[in-house]
């Protein structure tokens, strides 16, 4: 199984989807995501947090749309702002590079869900932990998310 990957002036192939890629790339996300969350539980200010909850009410918007696209390139917005009110560069950088290696899984995963507003509603968990300045349900949330969504990766790919 595979899905086509271009590489600027290189040309396109068919790219692989091991389960062992998925499983280590979700492995680290899960890791590092969850200490990002952290972080912003403790250092997000209020309109830092209502941008991440903009971002939250378009992701929702597309899925109710079935804008299958555009909820994946949302979600990963959703992720990223976090990653940034992180304030924590060096993660920022390595998440992106995780997430250019995800991008694979992520464009097959909404079509994976049930339904997509079930795996959308995750963020909102989320939000919500960080909002109310609950680092642990917030990163328990983060967690529950990327283990959903890793779960669904590896169930595409298996060998």
């Amino acid at each position: 199984m595979g899905l086509v990957e271009t590489i600027p002036g290189k040309g396109s192939y068919t790219a692989a989807l091991s389960r062992r890629d998925a499983l280590e790339i979700y492995g680290l996300r899960i890791l590092l995501e969850q200490e990002a969350v952290r972080l912003v539980c403790q250092r997000a200010n209020e309109g830092e947090l209502a941008g991440l909850e903009g971002l939250l009410i378009e992701l929702l918007q597309a899925a109710e749309e079935k804008a299958f696209v555009e909820v994946s390139n949302l979600d990963i917005d959703f992720h990223h702002k976090i990653w940034e009110l992180s304030g924590n560069t060096r993660l920022v950088q390595i998440l992106e590079g995780l997430i250019r290696q995800a991008r694979r899984y992520l464009s097959i995963q909404t079509h994976l869900y049930e339904t997509l507003i079930v795996g959308v509603e995750d963020h909102r968990v989320i939000l919500d932990g960080l909002r109310g300045r609950d680092c642990r349900r917030a990163t328990a949330a983060m967690r529950e998310h990327l283990e959903k969504a890793a779960a669904a990766a590896v169930e595409y790919v298996k060998e």
